[in-house]
């Protein structure tokens, strides 16, 4: 059996560095208001919130709960679902910055895209725009460059995930059926 060779001066410093990181972080802890909170050595804060289930059945095995994640400058909200041991995106996702604009806004339905979504760039001037079924670009979808101009390669008529047309005029479309 082979020992494995001695860390150097620099892979001390990192272990060091890392020993010291790992115990900055704090346990997990219950607020008063019911959520649960994790923080990670002041980088990232998780707070998760259960959400009151619609009319499901006694027997689901489902459980919806929210999450809101800060992280930096910015904040992402989620809303979850828990399918046995596996942990979804179920509804709404949205991703604000500090001063409260939202950068990009989606929907979920058991872990695949699946409704409107729309982004922006940091500006607030919009960056994209379509929506989504299963999992799928499918519909309208208008994309811009940082600089305000239209990206004519990702804008166009989609159905399925295929770009089956691309952009002629307001509403017009190359290519649709």
């Amino acid at each position: 059996m082979t020992s494995a060779a001695p860390l150097g001066p620099a892979g001390q410093r990192l272990a060091a560095m890392l020993a010291l990181w790992v115990a900055r972080c704090s346990p997990p802890r219950d607020r008063p208001d019911g959520a649960r909170e994790r923080r990670w050595c002041g980088l990232l804060l998780i707070v998760e919130r259960d959400l009151p289930e619609p009319d499901a059945p006694s027997s689901s095995a489902t459980t919806r709960f929210a999450r809101e994640v800060h992280v930096g400058r910015l904040l992402l909200t989620e809303e979850l679902a828990r399918v046995g041991r596996r942990v979804v995106r179920h509804g709404a996702l949205v991703v604000w910055t500090r001063d409260g604009k939202a950068l990009a806004s989606s929907t979920w339905r058991m872990g695949a895209l699946h409704g409107p979504s729309r982004q922006t760039w940091p500006d607030g001037r919009l960056r994209a725009h379509g929506a989504w079924v299963e999992g799928r670009k499918d519909g309208e979808w208008w994309h811009a460059h940082a600089d305000g101009r239209l990206d004519r390669e990702r804008t166009g008529l989609w159905r399925e995930g295929v770009r089956i047309g691309g952009i002629k005029g307001f509403n017009d479309w190359l290519g649709s059926p």
